[in-house]
């Protein structure tokens, strides 16, 4: 992977850093790592969640919270729900948690694969000793200060304090989860691609290059496959030499005999098969879910 700083400014005046990742046709595609403050605030933003579900969770818990026993469930309640939180949005909405969504930021695989379950789970379990133990020594200090000799705190300080700083030190600013899992958090555009071409599409009428794909053609690439294309067609706003040789390969591997010799066709072609895709499998998508409310 090639890193990049960019020193354009990115609208808050802040210098980007980005990252050549490969695509599945060979093309590297660029992606900005997302800054401090957007992980800082979506972090914040989940934890928010968090906390109103865990308030709600403590109501209808309540007559059995007494004790022990009660104290050890809302334990166990609070982990599961703080993992399970981020495991579940990250592997359903392709690396995205509410919070993630509202700055406009996700999780992705740092070789350009797509990100697999393993990889959530280790940078989510890993956050338990990189976040919640600092806030828990903030929030509680005699937990880790008042017990053991001198060297034992320090020690125990220092371990926080490594944790904290890695993603300062970090070129891509990845903390220890991230280094573990092979992940990294981008920044992501802002508004729908697929609103954006239907208005570019409206505004070029009957002039635009036409396009047409057999199912056979849209069954050879999937979901991930289709993420990558969107990223590609966000990062290359005009016709360019990668959007000219993406298309190429994927006309090669349909087998489509697309002509795109002319000024705009490569990018008219990427766009048609981009809306074609997503139609497919947003139709599967529904179908699927047809299917099982009827099972039910």
């Amino acid at each position: 992977m090639t890193i990049v700083t960019s020193r354009r400014f990115e609208g808050d005046l802040r210098i980007g850093t980005t990252v050549a990742v490969p695509t599945p046709e060979g093309v590297p595609l660029v992606l900005t790592i997302a800054s401090y403050a957007e992980r800082v605030v979506g972090l914040v933003a989940d934890f928010g969640r968090i906390v109103a579900i865990l308030f709600v969770i403590g109501l209808v818990l309540a007559p059995w919270l007494g004790g022990p026993l009660g104290e050890a469930l809302l334990m166990l309640v609070l982990f599961a729900l703080r993992n399970g939180w981020f495991m579940y949005f990250e592997l359903r909405r392709n690396g995205r948690t509410p919070g993630k969504r509202f700055v406009c930021t996700r999780v992705v695989d740092a070789r350009g694969g797509p990100l697999r379950p393993l990889q959530v789970v280790v940078r989510n379990l890993t956050r338990e000793v990189e976040t919640w133990l600092p806030i828990v020594a903030i929030g509680q200090p005699d937990t880790f200060v008042t017990s053991g000799p001198g060297w034992v705190r320090g020690v125990a300080m220092l371990w926080l304090l490594v944790f904290l700083v890695v993603p300062w030190v970090d070129a891509r600013r990845r903390r220890i989860g991230d280094l573990l899992a092979g992940t990294l958090v981008v920044r992501e555009q802002r508004g729908s691609l697929e609103v954006e071409l239907a208005e570019r599409v409206a505004r070029a009428g009957a002039t635009a290059p036409r396009f047409a794909f057999t199912p056979a053609q849209l069954g050879i690439y999937g979901i991930y496959e289709l993420q990558v294309l969107e990223r590609v067609l966000r990062d290359h706003g005009q016709e360019s030499s990668t959007l000219r040789e993406v298309a190429r390969k994927i006309a090669r591997k349909l087998g489509h005999d697309a002509d795109l010799r002319a000024v705009g066709a490569a990018r008219a072609f990427l766009e048609a098969f981009y809306q074609a895709q997503r139609g497919r499998l947003e139709t599967e998508l529904a179908l699927g879910r047809a299917r099982e409310r009827k099972r039910q």
